[in-house]
């Protein structure tokens, strides 16, 4: 098997923050959707529930379900993050997901007709972003790299590979 030119994968700490906080907003959301449907009906919010000779009241209860919501899909966005990795080879890129199943997708660089950068506000700060390499056909999916480092030098090194390739 030919060695790749280059190995990235993925920025796991550029890809927390911004998971949790999308995770923790969207279960206030539903949390705020919930109060208002027990108010509307007159049910009791705030009661006290005694387990194990302890009072907890429901609010602190509601709180720590809502973390623990909200840490369950960010733990398993890490573990897909941290098992995932991009090669690039002569004339492809592939990433590669490898923990109890092996999943790739490959996209040959004289398909790609199109690549696109997403920096956001917090990507900016940790100097990472997202590359999409996007292909003319529509049989073959884009290929988006999660969370790199660097994402413009990434960008500028598959042009250069592509300019290689079409000499």
């Amino acid at each position: 098997m030919e060695r790749p030119i280059a190995i990235l994968k993925p920025s796991i700490t550029n890809a927390i923050v911004p998971i949790f906080i999308r995770n923790l907003v969207f279960l206030c959301a539903l949390l705020f959707a919930a109060y208002a449907i027990l108010q509307f009906f007159g049910l009791p919010i705030y009661t006290t529930w005694s387990i194990m000779e302890y009072q907890i009241h429901t609010a602190w209860l509601i709180l720590i379900s809502i973390l623990v919501i909200a840490i369950l899909p960010l733990t398993i966005n890490i573990l897909i993050l941290y098992f995932t990795k991009y090669y690039f080879f002569r004339d492809r890129a592939i990433s590669e997901f490898k923990f109890i199943v092996i999943k790739t997708h490959a996209v040959i660089y004289n398909r790609i007709a199109d690549i696109k950068v997403k920096i956001s506000l917090w990507d900016r700060l940790c100097k990472a972003g997202d590359v999409t390499l996007h292909t003319a056909e529509n049989d073959v999916p884009d290929l988006t790299l999660k969370y790199i480092k660097n994402p413009r030098n990434v960008e500028q090194a598959v042009y250069n590979l592509i300019n290689k390739l079409r000499r």
